[in-house]
């Protein structure tokens, strides 16, 4: 459901002077992301979602009927395509490891420890 994967924490604000703000301020952040595959899919369903379309047989003067892909057909159409599409890049090494960043020490536990 659209909303769940948000988070709002709420906490002091520390200042440079290594203090606190005397308010609360609140920090709304995402609890899940997309992956790789998942952000393709959503492009594709951005650029297909107004112009993709089907067959649909033939109109009286026998010649061919499209229409416009339902939101399902839509959905499918772009995560078949963005999983197969995933699979070849990775079969060919066109993807990059990134190291997790090394956390660091915040100023407010610094000043405490000091």
């Amino acid at each position: 459901m659209i909303g769940e994967d948000l988070k709002i924490l709420t906490g002091l604000e520390p200042t440079y002077g290594g203090g606190f703000v005397g308010h609360i301020s609140p920090a709304i952040h995402q609890t899940k992301q997309l992956q790789g595959p998942a952000r393709l899919a959503m492009a594709l369903v951005e650029r297909w979602g107004l112009v993709a379309c089907v067959l649909d047989g033939e109109d009286s003067a026998g010649r061919q009927k499209m229409r416009v892909m339902t939101p399902e057909e839509l959905a499918r159409a772009a995560c078949d395509t963005a999983e197969e599409t995933w699979k070849q890049i990775e079969e060919r090494g066109w993807t990059l490891a990134i190291p997790e960043p090394t956390p660091k020490k915040s100023r407010v536990r610094e000043t405490e420890e000091a």
